[in-house]
This record gives C-alpha cells, structure tokens and sequence, in this order.
C-alpha cells in the first residue's frame, strides 16, 4: 500500500512528539545537565613564608670558648698566594721546556707536552695535533721506545689512529713521579724512538743544569770534514753549527749527499756567516732538482728551461754555492 506524502509528515511529526514526552517523563533532560562537569573552584593563592634571620652568637664547645675566634682571611690569603706561585712555577716550566726544546737543534723534530690532572690519572697521552700533522709518525700502531735522561728504556704502545701512547704510558708517569704543571719535551730522534726531557715546575735549577748539559753536546757534536765521512749516516748538513738535517726529505738528502760526493766537498761550504738554515734547506732542494733534470735531460727539453736553470745556479753561485759544475753540464747541452 503506498503512504501520501501528507500522511506520512503527520505520522512523523507524531512520533517525535511522543518521543518528546516519554523523554520529559523519564527526565532525561535533568539527568543531562547533571553528569555535565563542573569548574573546579579556583585556589587560593598563599603568601609566601618570610624568614627573619637574627645575627646570633655561634655556640662553641667549652675547650674553644675562651679561645680568640679563627680569622678565614688569612689561609683564603695562602690558598691565593699558593695558587700564584703554582701558575708562576707553570710558567716557568714552559719557558725553560722553549730552552730545551731549542737546545735539542732541528736535527730531528720535538714537540712540549705540559701535563694537566687529567693526564696523570689516564692510561694515554695524546700528542699536540701540530706535531703529528707536519711531523711522519707511525701510519700503523706499533711500539715505541721511550728514553729518559738517564737512558732507562721504557716501552710505550702507540695508537696511529688517535695518535696516542697508550699501554705502558701510566707505568712510565708514576715510575718518573710526574705532577700537574710538569712540561715533557719529545725529542723525535728515530722513527719508533722518542729521547724525552722532563721540565718539573717545582726544581728550575734542575732545567738550568739540562739546557746547559744539551748545549755543550750541541757543540760537541763532530763536524766532519766530507773526506773522513763514511757512510750516509755520518753526513750531516751543518749550517752555522746547526744541523738542519730535519729540514731536508730523505730522498734530498741523500742526492745531495751523492752530489757532494762526486766533488768530494760540501756545496754549501762557501755560504757567509749567519746564513738562514730554512734558506739554505731550500737551496739544496733546488740543486737537486736541476741536478736531476740535467741528468735526465730530453731531447724536448727547450733553451728556455735551460736558461732558467742556469740563472738559478748562477745566484747560487753568487751566494756562495759550489755549482759551477752543474753550469757547465749545462753549457755542454745548450
């Protein structure tokens, strides 16, 4: 049976009415505003509590009560000069390690390594990072030879990564009685071998005895004219009573150990007085050099690099550098 439209509105609408009532009987609308949550009452603030403090006398005990009371500023006063004579020791160990680093010569490379509290009680020691970056020190780990003044030997392991002695590096601060503020000098003498100087902040006139001692051995070190030197390892390049052994790479060094073999005499023997060590470094690496294009010449070689050649070995020349014969293999190619 199919419903009007009109009735089935009517039908509706008295429907909703009688669901309105049936809600009004069970009071469904009280119940409603009943369970709905009300506003906590507000809390009321407290006023904070004010402590009266009241000067009082201190209650000492009856063995100290007719003693005068104790005055803090004067060990506050100790503490500081302490501190002071403890930062002025520090410095002083610091200038003194500069005088023996420099006593040591630049034959081999040094670096300073003043101790903090952390070192003392830590099972390594790192080493400044300018010194392993400009200086060849082991690519691998490995076992490094410690040598103290009195020529104790100490074996210390080395970490290549970090670039740390590690194993063994404890043993030797309490065997040597280490403190804060002492300065260690690191004399790089061989490749897996470190001569170490120990610089204590509280015995300055110790250090004064080193650097004395340090320099009668820099000039008692031989100085051997070319015809009584031996092998390579007796040749040293001396400038000024300095060696500048660490300023020149091996493979320098050892060709122009084979050029001044050939003549039979040092090269740089000529040089005036006072003459810059980093100067004459660079001198001999240049020598080297066109001593090894002269021997490798090629044909393809052109009259204009001949020319710069020469003109560098003529002011060598001029200087005081005995490469008159490498000016004339160059004349002889020309």
């Amino acid at each position: 049976m199919v419903v009007s439209n009109e009735s089935y509105e009517e039908l509706r609408k008295r429907r909703m009415e009688e669901n309105k009532r049936r809600m009004e009987e069970l009071h469904l609308h009280q119940l409603t505003q009943a369970l709905k949550p009300t506003k906590p009452p507000p809390m009321k603030r407290t006023q904070r509590r004010k402590i009266v403090t009241e000067m009082v006398e201190v209650r000492r005990s009856n063995r100290v009560a007719n003693k005068p009371a104790p005055v803090f500023n004067q060990s506050v006063a100790q503490d500081s000069s302490r501190s002071t004579a403890m930062i002025s020791s520090r410095s002083t160990a610091m200038i003194k390690a500069e005088g023996v680093r420099s006593s040591l010569g630049t034959e081999h490379p040094s670096c300073i390594k003043r101790l903090k509290g952390h070192v003392l009680i830590a099972y390594d020691m790192a080493f400044p990072t300018t010194f392993w970056k400009l200086f060849v020190l082991p690519k691998v780990d490995s076992e490094m030879v410690i040598e103290d003044e009195n020529g104790e030997i100490h074996h210390v392991k080395y970490k290549a990564k970090i670039c740390r002695l590690t194993a063994g590096w404890r043993k030797f601060v309490a065997e040597h009685n280490l403190l804060v503020g002492d300065v260690l000098v690191f004399h790089l003498v061989e490749p897996y071998r470190f001569k170490v100087y120990i610089v204590r902040a509280n015995d300055p006139e110790k250090e004064d005895d080193l650097i004395t001692r340090l320099n009668l051995e820099a000039l008692s070190k031989p100085n051997l004219p070319f015809q009584e030197l031996v092998a390579f390892k007796d040749f040293h390049v001396m400038v000024n009573g300095v060696c500048i052994d660490s300023e020149l790479p091996d493979d320098v060094k050892m060709n122009y150990f084979k050029l001044c073999k050939d003549r039979k005499e040092f090269l740089h023997d000529c040089l005036p007085e006072k003459f810059y060590h980093k100067l004459v470094a660079g001198m001999i690496g240049e020598i080297v050099n066109i001593a090894n294009e002269i021997n490798n010449f090629k044909l393809t070689t052109t009259k204009e690099e001949l020319d710069a050649w020469d003109n560098t070995l003529r002011s060598f020349s001029q200087m005081g550098m005995k490469v008159g014969f490498l000016r004339q293999k160059i004349a002889t190619r020309v």
